[in-house]
C-alpha cells in the first residue's frame, strides 16, 4: 500500500516525470516527504480521515489527491509552526519566572530588613535598569556608569547630613540620660510638627537636621533635666518621596526614592545622563517653580556641594542635551571628553584634564576644529598665553592634541673613562672642558697629558678632538680649555690601560701555589715568586723550568730551565732569573719521575695483597704484613717471581725458591725484594685435614670416626668401631 502512496506522491510532485521514470521511484517519494517535513504515516492518517484510501485509489482522482496533500502539508507545517511557538515561549515564561521570582526575593529581603514595599519595588526595578550601562563618553558620566555615585535606598538608621531638610513622614528618636531619662520615636506629622508627651508641638517641617537637633534640644530642655552632652536626636526613618527624572537620562521616568537623596544621588536611579545629556547644567525643578543647577564637576571638585541638592516630593529633575563639549588628548593626566561652560576655555580645559604632564610640549598645541563645513587645525603657543594671562577660545566639537616635546634633552654633555663620576652633565654657555673634568673627578690614574673629544656634528657624523687636560685644567684661558657643545664626550685615559697587565703565576711543588700580580718595576726574581708562595714542597726537584709567552706571539712559548739548588744556596745571582708579565714558574714533583711499584704476596697467606714496594721493605715484612703463614702453609717452598729488567733488553722471569724460618726470615741469609717482585707462599706437600666417616645404627660406637689411612677398608674399620 505505502508502495503505490509513495510512486502516487512523487507522480503529483514531479509531474514533469514521464511513466517510465516514475517507476521504481520509490526512495526519490521518500526523499519529496523529508524534503516537506512530512512524516509518511502522518500524511496517510490524514488522508483517511478526509475519506481517501489509498489502496482504492482511482486515477481520475489524482487531481484531487494532489489537492489533498497540498493542504495536508500545510496543515503539518502550521501545527509544527505552532509547536515551535508554544516551546519558544514557554522557555521565556520559565525564564521570566525565574527572574521574576529572585526579584520577589529581593523586594521580599528589602522590606524584611525595614524598607517599605514601595521603596523595595522602586529599589529593584532601578537596579534591574542599571545593570549593563554603556560606557562613559564625557568626563562625568562615570560616576554613574562604574557607580562611584548610588542611590541610598534605606530609609531606617541612616545618618543623614546637617544639611539634610526634614519633612513630613520622617520618624526621629529622641533619648535623654542623666538626672532626668527618655526615650521616644516622633513622626512629623502632615501638619508638620512632632507631639511630645506633656509638651506643645514642635514644628520641624522644612527645618535641616542640624538646626533641629538644637531646636529639638532646647525645647525639651524645659521640661527635662539634662546637661547638652547627655541629648541626642537622630533620624530612624526617612520619608520616601516620588521624584521625576526627565530629559537626557538613560532610564527617564518618576522613582520613589529616600528622601535622604540628593539631586546627584537620585540621577543615579535612572543612570545617570545619556551619552548626549548635560553634566554642568542639571535642573531641579521644584512644585512651586523654584530651580537649582547641579555642576557635577562642582561636586566632584567638592563632594560637600552636595547638600544643596536635597529634593522634595514631585521635585523635577531635568538633563538637557550638553552644549559645549571638547576633547582633550596627549600630554595631559586625564585624557578625555569635557562638558566647558560658556565662559571656560583652554586654560579651564587643560585644568579639567588634570594639568599637563611633564613631558608636554607647551609650544605649540593643535586644535583641530569644526568650523564653516570644513575642518581646521589651529596652532597655539601655551608659553605665549601664559606669557601674556590671557586664554583661548574654544568651540562645541573641538578636539586638542598636547604633543610631547619632540627630542630628548640637549643641554649635556657626557664625561666617561678614568673619572670617579662618569656621567652627563648639564652645560651652559661657559661650560668647558676643565670644568666638566672638575665635575668628573679625575681618577688618581688619569693621563692628562691627553685626551679626547668628540662631538657631534650637524649631520651626525663625529669629529675627534685631541686634548691636553694638564694645561686646561692649570690654565683655564688656555686654548686647550674648549668651550663645550651639546653633547660632547669627553674621554680620560687611564695610564693602567697602556700597561701590559699579566700576571705572574706560580704552579707545582710549592704549598701555596698562586698568580701573582704585575710588576710593573721588573724586580720580581724566582726566589722572591718561591718566597711568595710560601717555600718549596718536601716532594719539589732541584729545578724548575719558566715559561715565557713571546712577546710577538702569545700562543707561542720560551722554556727557560732554572737550578733550583742554585738559587736556594744563593739568591739575587746568575740562576735567579728575573720573572717577565706572563711568565710561569712551574716547580715539578720528584714524585712525577717515579713510577708506582709494588709486591704482590699470595699463596697460603692470611691477607693475600699488594703493598707498596720500598728498598727498606724485606720478605720477613712482606709475609708479616699477609697476615703470616696459614697452618698448611710450607715455610720450605716460597717462591719468588721476579721480573728482570734490563736496558734496551727484553724482559725476563726469574723464580727463587726461599726457605723461611717460624719469624718468616729467610733460612740462607737475606733476601732482598725487588718492584713487582710476586711472592707465593706453597701448600705443604700431602697437607690434608682429617677424613670422618659417619656411623649409624647397631653398632657399639655409633657416631664420627677419622679414616686412619688411605687404604682404610671396611671390615679393619667395623672391628676398629666395635
Amino acid at each position: 500500500m505505502k508502495k503505490y502512496f509513495l510512486l502516487t506522491l512523487l507522480l503529483i510532485s514531479i509531474s514533469q516525470f514521464s511513466n517510465a521514470q516514475i517507476t521504481g521511484s520509490e526512495e526519490l517519494a521518500r526523499q519529496e516527504l523529508a524534503k516537506r517535513g512530512l512524516e509518511e504515516d502522518e500524511v496517510l492518517r490524514k488522508l483517511e480521515a478526509r475519506g481517501i484510501d489509498i489502496n482504492n485509489l482511482d486515477p481520475s482522482e489524482l487531481p484531487r489527491l494532489e489537492k489533498e496533500l497540498e493542504e495536508i502539508a500545510k496543515e503539518i507545517e502550521e501545527e509544527k509552526a505552532e509547536e515551535l511557538s508554544d516551546q519558544a515561549e514557554q522557555a521565556l515564561d520559565e525564564e521570566s519566572k525565574d527572574l521574576a521570582k529572585e526579584s520577589a526575593d529581593e523586594i521580599q529581603k528589602a522590606v524584611e530588613d525595614g524598607a517599605s514595599v514601595e521603596e523595595a519595588i522602586a529599589t529593584e526595578v532601578i537596579e534591574q535598569q542599571n545593570e549593563d550601562l554603556p560606557q562613559a563618553q564625557v568626563y562625568g558620566h562615570h560616576i554613574y556608569r562604574n557607580n562611584t555615585v548610588q542611590l541610598i535606598s534605606e530609609s531606617y538608621d541612616i545618618k543623614p547630613t546637617l544639611d539634610y531638610v526634614l519633612g513630613v513622614g520622617d520618624v526621629i528618636s529622641i533619648d535623654i540620660w542623666g538626672i532626668s531619662e527618655e526615650s521616644g520615636t516622633y513622626e512629623i506629622s502632615k501638619e508638620g510638627y512632632i507631639k511630645p508627651s506633656r509638651m506643645p508641638r514642635i514644628n520641624l517641617k522644612g527645618v535641616t537636621y542640624g538646626k533641629a537637633k538644637e531646636l529639638v534640644r532646647r525645647r525639651f530642655a524645659q521640661y527635662y533635666n539634662f546637661r547638652p552632652e547627655e541629648f541626642e536626636l537622630s533620624v530612624s526613618y526617612s520619608r520616601t518621596i516620588k521624584v521625576n527624572i526627565v530629559g537626557e537620562v538613560l532610564n527617564s521616568g518618576a522613582y520613589t526614592i529616600s528622601a535622604v537623596n540628593t539631586g546627584v544621588n537620585a540621577l543615579a536611579a535612572a543612570g545617570g545622563p545619556s551619552n548626549i545629556g548635560t553634566v554642568r547644567n542639571i535642573q531641579i525643578i521644584g512644585s512651586a517653580g523654584v530651580r537649582k543647577t547641579i555642576d557635577l564637576y562642582e561636586y566632584l571638585l567638592d563632594p560637600s556641594v552636595a547638600r544643596d541638592y536635597y529634593l522634595n516630593e514631585n521635585d523635577y529633575i531635568f538633563v538637557g542635551v550638553a552644549d559645549k563639549v571638547v576633547r582633550i588628548s596627549g600630554s595631559v593626566n586625564r585624557p578625555f571628553k569635557y562638558e566647558l561652560k560658556a565662559n571656560e576655555n583652554l586654560n579651564t580645559l587643560i585644568d579639567y584634564a588634570g594639568g599637563l604632564t611633564t613631558r608636554a610640549y607647551k609650544g605649540n598645541i593643535q586644535i583641530t576644529r569644526f568650523e564653516n563645513d570644513e575642518q581646521r587645525i589651529l596652532d597655539v603657543d601655551f608659553n605665549d598665553l601664559q606669557r601674556r594671562n590671557v586664554d583661548f577660545n574654544l568651540m562645541p566639537g573641538d578636539e586638542v592634541l598636547i604633543n610631547e616635546i619632540p627630542a630628548p634633552f640637549q643641554n649635556f654633555a657626557e664625561v666617561t673613562g678614568a673619572v670617579e663620576l662618569p656621567s652627563k652633565y648639564e652645560i651652559n654657555a661657559g661650560t668647558t672642558v676643565a670644568d666638566l673634568a672638575t665635575k668628573a673627578l679625575l681618577k688618581e690614574e688619569a693621563r692628562t697629558d691627553i685626551a679626547f673629544l668628540l662631538r657631534t656634528n650637524p649631520d651626525k657624523t663625529i669629529r675627534t678632538i685631541r686634548l691636553d687636560l694638564a694645561e686646561a685644567l692649570s690654565n683655564r684661558s688656555s686654548a686647550s680649555n674648549l668651550a663645550i657643545q651639546p653633547k660632547d664626550k669627553i674621554i680620560v685615559l687611564s695610564s693602567s690601560s697602556f700597561q701590559d697587565d699579566l700576571p705572574i703565576n706560580i704552579t707545582g711543588a710549592v704549598r701555596n701555589p698562586m698568580e701573582h700580580p704585575f710588576d710593573s718595576e721588573r724586580q720580581l726574581r724566582v726566589s722572591d715568586a718561591v718566597t711568595l708562595a710560601n717555600g718549596l714542597s718536601r716532594d719539589a726537584a732541584e729545578f724548575a723550568y719558566i715559561f715565557r709567552p713571546s712577546p710577538n706571539n702569545s700562543q707561542q712559548k720560551e722554556y727557560i730551565r732554572v737550578d733550583l739548588s742554585a738559587v736556594v744556596a744563593g739568591p739575587g745571582g746568575s740562576s735567579d732569573v728575573i720573572l717577565s708579565p706572563g711568565d710561569e714558574l712551574r716547580i715539578p714533583s720528584t714524585l712525577s719521575f717515579t713510577d708506582e711499584t709494588f709486591v704482590r704476596v699470595a699463596g697460603e697467606v692470611r691477607a693475600p695483597g699488594e703493598y707498596a714496594w720500598d728498598k727498606s721493605f724485606t720478605l720477613r715484612d712482606a709475609l708479616s704484613l699477609a697476615g703470616g703463614l696459614k697452618i698448611q702453609a710450607s715455610r720450605s717452598r716460597v717462591d719468588i717471581s721476579r721480573l728482570v729488567i734490563g736496558d734496551d733488553q727484553a724482559t725476563q722471569t726469574e723464580v727463587l725458591k726461599v726457605e723461611v724460618d717460624e719469624n718468616f726470615s729467610p733460612v740462607d741469609g737475606t733476601i732482598s725484594l725487588q718492584p713487582f717482585d710476586q711472592i707465593y707462599v706453597r701448600t705443604a706437600p700431602e697437607f690434608e685435614f682429617q677424613k670422618n666417616v659417619v656411623v649409624q645404627g647397631e653398632f657399639t660406637y655409633p657416631g664420627t670416626h677419622p679414616l686412619i689411612g688411605d687404604n682404610d677398608r671396611l671390615l679393619d674399620f667395623v672391628n676398629r668401631i666395635g
